[in-house]
């Protein structure tokens, strides 16, 4: 991955590039917890100029004959790369709880299937189908499943049953997701 430390921030850096390995900038992630950093210290940064909604992290791993595995954060794409899920899928982050229409059009140009496996909590199921409308107890759509829908085969990940957190997920239960534990939309 190429990671860099920001040592007077306490951040991991993460190169971004594209599909052709054009370095676009970096973006970090604090290493400090939540309750220990300093609330003037913001927990992510971009660096370098970098806008995040126009590119995917891990891009530059594409391999066209994959499908795409789609995550929200920065550690989640380390986690899939370090257990290796390479060999079956491309792992992606959007780098945020959303998917950009410029990410959309990315993931479209790849033309290859898209899972999503966004974290389980009230962020990550409103990037998947959008704003969570109190009053019809409904999502009101406009997520990341809307977005792709039309235009790839999207599936969204479900999460075994032992965790719904993606850095506790085994190689053989990210594999499994994509081969049985899906929803498709």
């Amino acid at each position: 991955l190429r990671l860099r430390y920001d040592p007077e921030a306490k951040r991991i850096l993460f190169p971004v590039y594209d599909s052709a390995k054009l370095l676009y900038g970096f973006t970090g992630r604090s290493i400090v917890p939540d309750d220990l950093r300093d609330p003037k210290v913001p927990k992510i940064k971009n660096y370098t100029g970098l806008k995040k909604e126009y590119r995917l992290l891990g891009e530059q791993f594409i391999d066209n004959d994959k499908p795409i595995l789609v995550v929200e954060g920065l550690f989640a794409l380390a986690h899939l790369i370090e257990l290796g899920v390479c060999n079956f899928c491309n792992p992606l982050a959007v780098m945020g709880s959303s998917l950009s229409n410029a990410q959309t059009d990315l993931l479209i140009g790849y033309d290859r299937p898209v899972y999503l496996c966004f974290d389980d909590d009230a962020a990550g199921s409103q990037g998947l189908y959008g704003t969570w409308d109190k009053t019809r107890n409904a999502y009101l759509g406009g997520g990341a499943v809307d977005k792709l829908k039309e235009h790839l085969p999207t599936m969204v990940c479900l999460y075994p049953a032992r965790t719904n957190e993606l850095d506790d997920l085994t190689y053989a239960e990210v594999e499994r997701m994509l081969l049985h534990d899906y929803i498709q939309s």
